[in-house]
């Protein structure tokens, strides 16, 4: 468990508090799907809240041996309720595992210990002030640039509030992110972090009812500010919609963890582009030159990367062609050795789903013994990466980089 000092203990402990109420209340039908049964059985649901219970329980523990940290300090916080807020999430391990092992569980069992759970937990002030930090914390991990440019004072007044009203929304989703992002490259069970996603679907749907509230009381359509704002609402809502009545519908009932890590990093991507995008989008209506490389430095790494994919995937499409044409042995054998470079370097530019799909038509290729049983391959192959190269192509990383070897 990664998480090392008490400022980010304070801030995954409320973001897994704020999951559990948008995991349990908001998010359980989309991810559950729909019920084979007339009557649906929720052990699923309980033992991923199990996991992440067990998740925040050990955070918490953690929390309780930080010592006299400053940030317990400046949120008030004394060792008497630390340790009582311990006993509460202990407890509530324990009562779920309990309906995770029973023959089945109704959705008025799971609505009758949600409700109670929840209600316990806000008579606990600890509950209260972190869920809190988490997200009133997240705009201080913004880039200070971006912040500052935000802050401007030569903004007008309306316009400042504006900001600093839908930027904070937009902040804690994105740092919400950070935690699926950890677990991903913990290779941790992914099936806890639905309830940060559920925490992220209810921060930017708080953001987008917000925003929409303002463009009706204020429909100033001439307005660089109020046409930033009505983009970023519905470029919100079709993202929201894309992630969690697509990419993550059903997701609870879906059993190997490959699946389930592949969905979470597509959700992750389309989530975390989104809410850059927004910021970036808000930052060039105060300064028109902003880009994502001056607040987010990752994103020329991604940048890079998509670079050297985009153009890998359209040699190893031109090189499939040609041997499909011709699988004469000089074509065949270009093409396998095009392959095991992409395979060997190229691939992890891939999402994890697509490199799966890859690395089987990099089998069948290999596994062909002759033009008969080669040639159908490299057909539906070739139809494949058609579809990957175009899918890379749509990359918002590379919107300001047109291809130029394309026949």
């Amino acid at each position: 468990m990664p998480v090392v000092n008490a400022e980010e203990l304070a801030f995954e402990i409320g973001a897994w508090l704020s999951g559990i109420r948008s995991f349990a209340v908001t998010c359980q039908p989309t991810f559950s799907g729909e019920s084979r049964n007339a009557v649906p059985d929720l052990r699923r649901e309980f033992w991923i809240l199990t996991l992440a219970l067990m998740q925040l329980s050990r955070l918490t523990i953690r929390l309780q041996n930080v010592g006299d940290d400053p940030i317990l300090g400046e949120l008030r916080l004394t060792r008497r309720q630390i340790d009582a807020f311990s006993s509460i999430v202990r407890d509530g391990v324990i009562l779920v595992d309990s309906h995770a092992k029973a023959a089945s569980v109704s959705i008025s069992e799971w609505q009758a210990f949600v409700s109670s759970f929840v209600t316990r937990l806000e008579s606990d002030e600890v509950d209260c002030k972190l869920r809190r930090y988490s997200r009133e914390g997240a705009y201080r991990a913004l880039p200070a640039n971006l912040r500052e440019l935000f802050e401007r004072t030569d903004i007008e007044l309306s316009d400042r509030v504006d900001y600093l009203d839908v930027v904070p929304r937009v902040a804690a989703a994105l740092r919400y992110l950070g935690v699926v992002e950890r677990m991903m490259r913990a290779d941790e069970p992914l099936k806890p972090a639905l309830l940060i996603l559920a925490a992220v679907h209810d921060q930017a749907r708080g953001m987008i009812d917000h925003i929409n509230l303002r463009l009706a009381r204020n429909p100033n359509e001439e307005a660089t500010l109020f046409n930033s704002l009505d983009s970023a609402s519905y470029g919100a809502s079709l993202e929201l919609k894309k992630v969690f009545q697509q990419e993550l519908r059903g997701i609870v009932g879906v059993l190997p963890p490959t699946s389930v890590f592949a969905r979470t990093e597509t959700a992750y991507s389309l989530l975390l582009d989104s809410f850059q995008q927004i910021l970036l989008d808000l930052a060039r209506t105060i300064d028109p030159a902003a880009t994502l490389f001056d607040f987010f430095p990752r994103f020329q790494i991604k940048l890079d990367q998509s670079l050297i994919l985009r153009d890998h995937l359209w040699a190893i499409l031109k090189a499939v062609k040609a041997a499909e044409e011709s699988p004469v042995k000089e074509k065949v054998s270009f093409l396998k050795q095009e392959l095991a470079d992409f395979v060997t370097i190229t691939i992890r530019f891939l999402h994890y789903k697509d490199e799966e799909t890859f690395e089987r038509f990099n089998e069948e290729v290999h596994a062909a013994l002759d033009k008969k049983d080669l040639v159908p391959v490299l057909h539906r192959f070739g139809a494949y990466l058609e579809t990957l190269f175009g899918q890379v192509r749509m990359r918002s990383v590379l919107a300001d980089h047109p291809f130029q070897h394309a026949d």
